[in-house]
């Protein structure tokens, strides 16, 4: 988990969510890399380019999400 305050533009994390594979009961596993564009001079916010799109901005809740490294894979 990380902490906005530890984050410095050029940081690379990852978001692991869980996705449905098509039409089953099925899940996935699926991690995207998220690439810090700035942090907010107040802490309560990033620029993110989250998957290689444009830049947004993420507050808190979803920034504790994210993880210094990537899952080992199984």
């Amino acid at each position: 988990m990380v902490a906005i305050t530890a984050l410095k533009p050029d940081d690379v994390v990852y978001d692991v969510v869980s996705q449905k594979m098509g039409n089953t009961t099925m899940r996935r596993q699926a991690v995207f890399k998220v690439r810090i564009v700035s942090v907010a001079e107040d802490g309560r916010s990033v620029m993110a380019c989250w998957n290689g799109n444009t830049a947004r901005k993420h507050f808190e809740s979803q920034v504790r999400k994210w993880r210094r490294t990537p899952p080992a894979e199984k």
